[in-house]
C-alpha cells in the first residue's frame, strides 16, 4: 500500500540519491545495532545503572526509598526503568536477559525519534524523500557513546519531538491538556528534556494569549499533583534529581567547543539551510508587540504578532542552540545534548523547508551535502562504532576467569563494568554506574529545607564510606576489583596495605579502554 502511493517518475537523479543512500545507511544501522544489541558487554561504562533500577522494580523494592541508598543509587528519571519493568514481567516467560531487552527499548525510542520526525516532514512536504532523509538523520540520537545503550534518552527524545508534534496541532482545550502532560513526563523520564516547555510556550505566545496561559497553568497543575504524588511514593526522587544534578554540574569551556566545532563541521549543510531558509522566509516580516494579557475580547489574539507566524521547530532550534550552550560545557557527556536535543529539530525544520530555496541547483548541492556530511560522515564514523576485535574480547574473558576462582572468596566488585557480572552470579552490586554520585548531596542547612532526603543520604552515604574505608583498613576484605575511575582509588588502597595482582584493559563501546585492577591485602601476597 505505500508503495503504491509513491510516484517514482516525479524523482529526479538527486532524489533516487538520497533515498538511496538513506537506505543504504539504515541498512548498516541496523547490523550494526545488533551487533552491539546483543553484545555481552557493557556499551557504556555506567550502563547497568538503569538496569540495576529496573532490577529493584521487578523485585518489588522501592529505589528512592533511603534504606536501599547506598550503594544503589540512580540520577535519571524513573519512567523508563518502570515501564520496562512492566513490560518486561509480561514477557516473563520468554526468559530474555534484562540487559538485551532494555538495550531494545532503546532501540524502539531510537526508531521512533525516527518516525515522528518522518511524519512531521512527510506532513510538510509530502515528500518521501525528505521524510526518509530526516528519518535516517534522526538516528543519530541514539547515540551515547556506542550504539544500543540501555538509556532512557531516545524515549526522551521521542516524548519530546511528541510534544511538538502536538503543540503545533493544538485546536481545543483538551489537546493543550495533553501538550501539558507531555511536557511534565518528559521530566520523569529525564530532566532536561523538560526544556521543551520553552519553546512551547513562546509559540504559543505568536498564537493565543489563552492557549499560552492556560498551557502555563496546566502544565503547573500537572506538575503540583505528579509531584505530590511522587514525592508520597518515592520520597528521595527529588532530592536525588534536582540536588544531584545541581551539585554536579561542570563548566568546561574547551569541551563545549570541540562540539561546537563537530557540530559545524559535519552538520553545516542543514546550519547552512536553516539561515538560508530563516531569512528567505522572514526577511520581509513585519509586526507588532502586544504586551497585554488581557482576556477580554482579544483573549484568542496573539501576544506577539507578526505577518507570518514562526515555525515552533525554528523557535526549537533557536532556543535548544542556548540551551547547549551550558549544557555543553558539561564533561560527563560528549555530544549527547546536541544529538538529543539540537539534531532532531533542526533535520525536521530545515528539511521540510527546503523547497522554499527557488533554484533547482542550489537545492541540490544542500541535499547532496546533508548526505554526504550530516548523514554519512557522522553516521559512519561516529554512530557506527567499530566493533569489538579478538584480543579486546579475549581481556574481558580472562578477567571473567579471574573473577570466576574470587567468587567463593568474598571478592568486593566496585567497577561500573562489571556489575552485571556482580548480578548474574548472585554477588552484591557496590556500584553500579551512579553509585559515586552519592557525594554529591552534601550534608547542608539550606537544602536540608527544601529537599529533607538528601541530607538523610549524604549522612548515610558518609557512615557506609566510614564503614567501608574500617573493613579495608583491617583488611576484612580479601579481594577489591576497582577501575581507573572508581571511587575507590589506587593511592587510597595501597596506602590501605592493598597490592595490585592483576591489571586488564577493557572496551566499552567507543569510549578509550578503561584498566581494571585485582586488589589484595600486600601481607596475603608477600
Amino acid at each position: 500500500m505505500i508503495m503504491q502511493r509513491i510516484n517514482f517518475k516525479k524523482f529526479n537523479s538527486v532524489d533516487y540519491f538520497c533515498l538511496g543512500a538513506s537506505a543504504v545507511y539504515c541498512l548498516i544501522f541496523i547490523i550494526y545495532s545488533f551487533y552491539w544489541l546483543i553484545s555481552p558487554y557493557p556499551n557504556e561504562y555506567r550502563e547497568f545503572a538503569n538496569i540495576d533500577i529496573t532490577r529493584m522494580f521487578l523485585e518489588g523494592k522501592n529505589p528512592y526509598d533511603t534504606v536501599n541508598i547506598p550503594p544503589f543509587f540512580y540520577v535519571y528519571g524513573f519512567v523508563v526503568p518502570l515501564l520496562t519493568s512492566w513490560l518486561y514481567s509480561l514477557i516473563s516467560f520468554i526468559h530474555i536477559d534484562l540487559l538485551l531487552f532494555q538495550r531494545l527499548i532503546a532501540l524502539s525510542g531510537t526508531v521512533l525519534c525516527g518516525w515522528i520526525s518522518a511524519k512531521e516532514v512527510k506532513n510538510q512536504t509530502n515528500s518521501i524523500v525528505y521524510a526518509f532523509l530526516a528519518f535516517s538523520i534522526t538516528l543519530i540520537v541514539g547515540w551515547s557513546m556506542g550504539l544500543c545503550v540501555a538509556l532512557p534518552n531516545t524515549l526522551g527524545v521521542f516524548v519530546m519531538l511528541l510534544t511538538l508534534y502536538k503543540a503545533k496541532r493544538i485546536k481545543t482545550i483538551t489537546d493543550i491538556y495533553g501538550v501539558s502532560f507531555l511536557t511534565i513526563l518528559s521530566f520523569f523520564i529525564k530532566q532536561y528534556f523538560v526544556i521543551v516547555c520553552v519553546p512551547v510556550f513562546i509559540w504559543l505566545l505568536f498564537r493565543s494569549k489563552k492557549q499560552a496561559l492556560y498551557y502555563v497553568l496546566f502544565s503547573i497543575f500537572c506538575f503540583i499533583c505528579a509531584a505530590s504524588f511522587i514525592n508520597y511514593l518515592y520520597p528521595a526522587f527529588f532530592s536525588i534529581a534536582i540536588v544531584h544534578h545541581l551539585a554536579i554540574a561542570s563548566h568546561s569551556l574547551s569541551h563545549l567547543i570541540k562540539q561546537l566545532a563537530v557540530t559545524g563541521l559535519f552538520y553545516f549543510p542543514l546550519l547552512l539551510l536553516f539561515l538560508l531558509v530563516v531569512y528567505n522566509r522572514y526577511k520581509n516580516i513585519s509586526g507588532k508587540i502586544i504586551i497585554s494579557f488581557n482576556l477580554g475580547k482579544d483573549r484568542n489574539s496573539p501576544l506577539i504578532k507578526l505577518s507570518e507566524m514562526p515555525d515552533i521547530y525554528a523557535i526549537s532550534v533557536c532556543v535548544y542552540f542556548f540551551v547547549i550552550l551550558r549544557l555543553g560545557m558539561h564533561e560527563g557527556a560528549y555530544m549527547t545534548y546536541i544529538y538529543q536535543l539540537f539534531i532532531p529539530v533542526l533535520a525536521i525544520y530545515t528539511i521540510s523547508s527546503i523547497d522554499i530555496l527557488k533554484k533547482d541547483k542550489l537545492k541540490n548541492v544542500v541535499l547532496i551535502g546533508t548526505v554526504l556530511f550530516s548523514l554519512y560522515h557522522i553516521g559512519l564514523f561516529i554512530n557506527i562504532p567499530r566493533e569489538m576485535n579478538d584480543r579486546e574480547k579475549s581481556e574481558w574473558e580472562s578477567l571473567y576467569k579471574i573473577l570466576d576462582a574470587d567468587k567463593t572468596k568474598g571478592v568486593q566488585i566496585y567497577s561500573p563494568l562489571l556489575a552485571k557480572y556482580a548480578w548474574d552470579n548472585q554477588l552484591p552490586v557496590w556500584n553500579n554506574g551512579q553509585t559515586e554520585y552519592i557525594s554529591t548531596l552534601q550534608n547542608s542547612s539550606v537544602i536540608s529545607h527544601i529537599f529533607p532526603e538528601a541530607n538523610k543520604i549524604a549522612l548515610k552515604n558518609r557512615d557506609w564510606q566510614l564503614q567501608l574505608h574500617q573493613q579495608i583498613s583491617t583488611f576484612q576484605i580479601p579481594v577489591i576489583i576497582t577501575d581507573n575511575l572508581s571511587f575507590l582509588t589506587s593511592s587510597f588502597l595501597k596506602q590501605a596495605g592493598y597490592c595490585i595482582t592483576d591489571s586488564v584493559s577493557l572496551k566499552a563501546g567507543t569510549t578509550p579502554n578503561y584498566t581494571v585492577y585485582r586488589w589484595i591485602p600486600c601481607q596475603v601476597r608477600n
